[in-house]
């Protein structure tokens, strides 16, 4: 019999209970969540600051009239309101 990975003293069955990967504490979990939070919250505003961006720039070119976004950043808000 040939065996990866050596059994503990308690045989293979003790090992095999930790085969789903890393034991992660509470405190572990709950900094891995706010890292997480943390970096989601980076995009998101990423990508914000970049839309509104190419918002401004269009409208300052006049590659789109401002009466006419708002127009349609009106419809889009207000789909969420339909039942």
């Amino acid at each position: 019999m040939f065996a990866s990975v050596p059994a503990g003293p308690g045989g293979p069955a003790e090992d095999a209970k930790w085969s789903r990967g890393m034991a992660m504490s509470m405190k572990e979990k709950v900094l891995f969540l706010w890292l997480l939070v943390v970096v989601a919250s980076f995009v998101f505003r990423h990508f914000w600051v970049s839309t509104v961006c190419a918002l401004g720039r269009a409208v300052a070119l006049n590659l789109v009239c401002l009466p006419g976004l708002a127009k349609f950043a009106a419809v889009i808000f207000g789909v969420h309101f339909l039942p």
